[in-house]
């Protein structure tokens, strides 16, 4: 193989391997409303620190730790 060619070789595998290497991230990155809530009209929770049952259908989820955190900062 002449010097060109694997050149060329390299360059086109860093290029593959750093696509690659990025892909999860924009995957992990992208976070997209479901079409129902933005049909609904009805918004989103006020609070994140809202209980799931006040939150609207299709509205914002949230984590068990906040949820927890909000029901022992009222009860206490």
């Amino acid at each position: 193989m002449d010097e060109f060619f694997l050149r060329e070789l390299v360059i086109f595998l860093g290029v593959t391997a750093i696509f690659i290497g990025s892909v999860p991230f924009l995957i992990r990155g992208h976070h997209a409303e479901p079409i129902e809530s933005t049909l609904d009209g009805s918004g989103v929770a006020a609070s994140p620190d809202a209980s799931a049952s006040e939150a609207p259908r299709g509205g914002v989820k949230v984590s068990r730790k906040r949820r927890a955190r909000a029901r022992d900062g009222e009860d206490a």
